[in-house]
């Protein structure tokens, strides 16, 4: 399963892809494991998909900020 999300993520950042689709693509990814997974509730793996690039962006910024 790991060596799944490294093709993915070289296939996408080798072909020049922006940080939105590769963020998209991986908590698709994340989306997908978490439904495959009997012990969890699938309403639970719904949150994964719920916050936009847009917000982790807004958040991961912050973040930052505050660490520096």
């Amino acid at each position: 399963m790991n060596k799944i999300i490294l093709a993915s993520a070289f296939i996408l950042i080798s072909t020049g892809c922006s940080n939105r689709a590769m963020y998209e693509s991986l908590q698709s990814h994340e989306h997908q494991k978490c439904i495959e997974d009997s012990t969890i509730h699938i309403q639970d793996c719904e949150t994964i998909k719920e916050q936009s690039y847009d917000e982790y962006k807004r958040l991961r910024e912050q973040q930052v900020s505050k660490d520096n």
